[in-house]
């Protein structure tokens, strides 16, 4: 594990400067279940597939089945160490199992609360998309997952079955006060994506 101190975590939109990061971290999932970045087998290049996140951000020319998202990437005093997916709106398979969130951090990074202030600062950005809650699954069996959507609010649902076999857990984290009396940041809201890590722990 590659230990970081101290840190800020903010998102951002990738951009023509990531490509070397990108191939790492693909290659870094390469055998995982979740990948590092969704599709990217479907284009020709790097600049395609940045073409292909613009297109998700502006919600055109999308594949069948999918709706607007942000890719963004997740970054540590210069560092990426992970990305998340938000998507604007839910279809019938990610309102049943898919989730409006989707995030992995790098396996050297785990363990540090990267997750945790991903999601967070996510949070935030779906309010300013004028979201009143998120839905974020995960495996049943995924015990760390589950501690992070519950630490950022999260309230269980349901357990459903995935097309593979494979158990998920539904949760769903208000954004509206009206909805959200149980969900107490451990950080002030700040304007998109800026997080003090060491705040994340106390």
């Amino acid at each position: 594990m590659t230990k970081i101190t101290g840190w800020h975590l903010s998102l951002r939109f990738p951009n023509e400067h990531d490509r070397t990061i990108f191939e790492i971290a693909r290659h870094e999932f390469q055998n995982c279940r979740t990948p590092f970045a969704f599709g990217y087998e479907n284009v020709a290049n790097f600049d395609a597939y940045m073409n292909l996140l613009g297109n998700y951000r502006r919600g055109i020319n999308l594949p069948t089945g999918h709706v607007p998202a942000l890719f963004m990437l997740g970054e540590v005093e210069g560092t990426v160490v992970g990305r998340i997916t938000i998507r604007m709106r839910l279809n019938e398979p990610l309102q049943r199992y898919g989730g409006h969130i989707n995030y992995v951090v790098r396996p050297q990074f785990r363990g540090q609360g990267f997750a945790k202030a991903m999601l967070v600062a996510a949070t935030d950005i779906a309010r300013q998309l004028g979201l009143k809650k998120l839905l974020v699954c995960s495996s049943a069996h995924n015990l760390p997952a589950r501690q992070v959507i519950l630490a950022c609010g999260g309230n269980f649902e349901s357990k459903v079955t995935h097309d593979d076999g494979e158990v998920r857990d539904r949760f769903w984290i208000p954004l509206c006060s009206e909805d959200a009396e149980t969900f107490k940041p451990s950080l002030p809201i700040q304007p998109v994506t800026l997080w003090e890590g060491s705040s994340l722990h106390h």
